[in-house]
């Protein structure tokens, strides 16, 4: 199954990409359905001078169930006017069988997608808008459970297939459009722990085009990433733990400049209590503050975003079942 779940986040077609994450999705599903958490609601505290305003607006507004499941997520222009509603609908084994985005603004849905799961949990079918017209994606499986065949189709037409052939810790995934001709290959690599340790992509004449590699410590964490462009490195990462947690991570160019990207600390909780993260267009890094109340849930999160040198403070209120 580890190996099924990182074919399925590399190679899916994306039709809705997330830019960015609210600072609340943080919290996992668990610890939301064990504090039974009914709605978080976020404000936005603009700074005056060095403290931040008494008054903020209100820019998020999430809703869970009894599951600890997203159901509603409602986000706020500056104006404190809703500009973006998300709702999720997921079946008894927890599955999300319904997605739907809708902007206030146009007063239309922008996204919407449907799905089908087998008794197994497998994903069979999926349908919906994706903004530009509709599409459904069909899944097939193998014997032992594992991905056959994807197909893609969009206003009713096949628009590409994906054929998974699987030998040893190797899965080779061939792309075929839809008058059968080979896009590309794609060749991953796992480790005897499961974990992807190489994804390669290849033209249809079997020219290497870029190639990505990840190594792992003993306990799986993700010790390194390096990124090719056919056979020359762009850039590679260095994770580096203390404690089991993540500490640093270090980038390197194809120059061989070596900069922290990303610095971590945390409280004797293991909770993340800072944050820095570095951006080539700023001069300085950009931090992340949080306080958490003592079962967990995140209170406030200071942030500082270099490239704008704009400071916000982050408050959250709960309602709970």
């Amino acid at each position: 199954m580890k190996k099924l779940l990182f074919i399925l986040i590399a190679l899916l077609i994306p039709v809705c990409e997330i830019l960015s994450q609210s600072n609340i999705s943080m919290l996992d599903v668990e610890l939301i359905k064990e504090n039974r958490i009914n709605t978080i609601t976020e404000w936005n505290h603009t700074y005056d001078g060095r403290e931040p305003s008494d008054d903020g607006r209100i820019s998020l507004r999430a809703q869970y169930d009894n599951y600890g499941y997203l159901r509603e997520e409602i986000t706020f222009n500056s104006n404190g006017e809703k500009s973006r509603k998300v709702t999720n609908r997921f079946d008894s084994a927890g599955n999300r069988i319904e997605h739907i985005v809708f902007d206030s603004r146009s007063n239309r849905i922008t996204f919407s997608q449907m799905a089908a799961f087998d008794q197994n949990g497998n994903k069979i079918s999926e349908w919906g808008f994706d903004g530009m017209g509709d599409y459904r994606n069909k899944y097939h499986f193998d014997t032992e459970g594992r991905v056959r065949e994807i197909h893609y189709t969009s206003q009713g037409n096949l628009r590409e297939k994906r054929i998974f052939k699987y030998i040893g810790n190797e899965t080779n995934v061939s792309v075929i459009l839809p008058d059968n001709t080979l896009l590309e290959k794609i060749n991953l690599k796992y480790n005897n722990m499961g974990y992807l340790i190489q994804e390669a992509y290849f033209d249809n004449k079997g020219a290497l085009v870029r190639k990505i590699e990840y190594t792992y410590n003993g306990s799986g964490q993700k010790t390194g990433k390096r990124r090719y462009h056919r056979s020359q490195m762009l850039y590679r990462y260095v994770y580096i733990y203390e404690n089991g947690l993540l500490s640093k991570i270090i980038r390197n160019d194809r120059q061989g400049r070596e900069n922290v990207n990303n610095k971590y600390f945390y409280n004797e909780n293991g909770q993340l209590v800072k944050e820095y993260w570095f951006n080539e267009n700023a001069d300085d890094y950009s931090t992340r503050k949080f306080t958490w109340d003592s079962r967990g849930n995140i209170v406030s999160v200071e942030t500082y975003y270099a490239s704008y040198n704009y400071q916000v403070l982050y408050r959250y209120d709960y309602s709970f079942f």
